[in-house]
């Protein structure tokens, strides 16, 4: 099977570049709803709902991008803490209109964040690897 944290980058990548985009699209059709001046008080509660929504979508996504790249390092420690990263500002993108980046960013995301945690470095590396035939000289 192939290596864990390759997929979790991939999916928690994807992921956070479906989030990011739902908040600049978000934030980029502020300007159109003020205009509306059949209800005022409703275009005001949609422009403050888009601003809200828009903004948490967009810290979110720049969070897991950073959380994604925090996976593809590869030291066990900034696995583990860009895989938490990832989770939590997954889910925090679900909170608002946005839904996580039409809740598909939400679930790529918690799954990436999910395979990054669930990884393991690999205990036998290339140095037990050559080590080994020079073992096996001696004996011989």
């Amino acid at each position: 099977m192939g290596d864990n944290r390759t997929l979790a980058f991939v999916l928690s990548l994807t992921g956070s570049l479906l989030v990011l985009g739902v908040g600049i699209l978000y934030l980029s059709n502020l300007s159109r709803y003020p205009g509306i001046n059949i209800m005022p008080e409703a275009n005001s509660l949609i422009t403050v709902a888009l601003l809200v929504s828009g903004l948490l979508e967009l810290i979110s996504g720049m969070a897991m991008i950073v959380g994604t790249f925090m996976i593809y390092v590869g030291e066990p420690d900034m696995v583990k803490k860009g895989s938490i990263i990832v989770i939590a500002f997954s889910v925090l993108s679900v909170i608002g209109c946005g839904a996580g980046g039409l809740f598909i960013g939400f679930v790529l995301g918690l799954v990436g964040g999910i395979v990054g945690l669930t990884w393991r470095p690999e205990e036998g590396g290339k140095q037990s690897q050559q080590a080994q035939p020079q073992a096996e000289k001696q004996t011989a």
